[in-house]
């Protein structure tokens, strides 16, 4: 077995009760939100499909963030990134490779694609921050 998703046991299980309810409220350096999802497509799909998907998301945020470096932006990406359909942020980013092409600054870049992630986020019903503890 390779993780929590492919033990035959899930049910009752007090260690993933306690990860799906902590994920249901909070966040600490990355977002919690994806964990009740990813445990599915990994039941699912299987671990390995699970993560080719995952280095495919990897491979993304690393050209953002080699490319798009403005100091202020990593975490946002990370989490857009990670919580974003990956095909729809590929194509978000394809469209505006034009747009992103014509503006010379780097602050201008990265804030038209802050934007644009951010719009497609509120789409999803979803805030690219993380949530914290109350």
């Amino acid at each position: 077995m390779e993780c929590c998703a492919e033990c035959s046991e899930t049910q009752g299980c007090a260690r993933l009760d306690r990860v799906f309810k902590a994920a249901a409220t909070a966040d600490s350096f990355i977002s919690y939100l994806p964990v009740p999802a990813n445990h599915r497509r990994i039941r699912e799909a299987g671990i390995s499909k699970f993560a080719r998907l995952q280095e495919e998301r990897a491979a993304f945020l690393a050209e953002l963030l080699a490319t798009y470096k403005d100091g202020r932006s990593k975490g946002f990406f990370c989490l857009a990134v990670q919580l974003l359909p990956l095909d729809e942020l590929q194509a978000v980013f394809g469209n505006l490779s034009e747009d992103l092409s014509r503006i010379s600054e780097m602050k201008g870049r990265t804030a038209l694609l802050r934007q644009t992630f951010s719009q497609l986020a509120s789409q999803k019903g979803l805030t690219l921050k993380l949530r914290r503890r109350v």
